[in-house]
């Protein structure tokens, strides 16, 4: 895989890279955006076999999606990555006060994503999903008060965690949208509007290089399909690990 141009390389969905897709395009990096397809959507382990068959090919350390090659540096996971790109470009703050802070609201935003992520994936989404809205906007509450008087995560300067923070809200209001309309979350909802006003990012959320949907994998039961009856497929760890174990082949 030799290019002189960066590659970011993920599934062809948003999930984990798109954080990373805002930053380098808020950057106006030249890179490749390179999405693996889905195998076989109507079975697990199918779905994923792209990717296994790849997966030892590219000299990573640790192989795994998403992943970025940008000259002698190879490097897996999303926030190494996110964090990588953002020493380089000087957009993870000057004082270690300031890189404190966006380490603690990665943090905070991950617990998010999580929590979000959880949810979706319990077989009973649909039926919970009511319930679980009525929680959102507590869980979501010190975000929105810590943003309160500020633009960006640092107040009035932009760093890589604003991108990161916009899109794993975004986990929440593709499904929820109707939550964000309360008004004690009235910040995150100007924090959003305000990111995708950013001129980069309004032209790349306006061009054919974006994709809004899918969110996440069909094994997920919102994300994947927009279809109401869509039913996310049956994932078995014990089944999965037999037919790919964990050491490479």
């Amino acid at each position: 895989m030799s290019s002189s141009k960066p590659q970011l390389v993920y599934w062809d969905i948003r999930a984990l890279a798109e954080p990373i897709r805002l930053l380098l395009r808020y950057l106006q990096v030249d890179f490749e955006d390179k999405r693996i397809s889905f195998g076989d959507t109507s079975s697990i382990p199918s779905v994923l076999t792209p990717w296994f068959i790849q997966k030892y090919s590219h000299g990573l350390d640790f192989p795994n999606l998403p992943f970025y090659i940008d000259g002698d540096v190879r490097i897996s996971q999303s926030f190494a990555i996110l964090q990588y790109i953002a020493r380089k470009y000087n957009l993870y703050g000057d004082t270690i006060e300031e890189q404190a802070t966006i380490d603690m609201v990665s943090q905070v935003v991950n617990d998010l994503r999580w929590a979000a992520w959880v949810t979706y994936n319990d077989p009973n989404f649909r039926q919970i999903k009511d319930e679980w809205k009525t929680s959102v906007p507590e869980r979501l509450g010190d975000l929105n008060k810590f943003l309160e008087g500020k633009e960006f995560v640092l107040g009035t300067k932009i760093s890589f965690a604003d991108f990161l923070v916009y899109e794993s809200l975004e986990w929440y209001r593709q499904c929820i949208p109707e939550v964000f309309e309360q008004p004690e979350l009235a910040n995150l909802e100007n924090f959003q509007k305000r990111i995708a006003e950013i001129p980069q990012i309004k032209e790349y959320l306006n061009s054919d290089n974006f994709k809004s949907w899918p969110f996440f994998a069909p094994i997920v039961n919102f994300g994947f399909s927009k279809d109401e009856d869509f039913k996310a497929l049956p994932f078995s760890y014990r089944n999965f690990v037999a037919k790919y174990p964990l050491d490479p082949q």
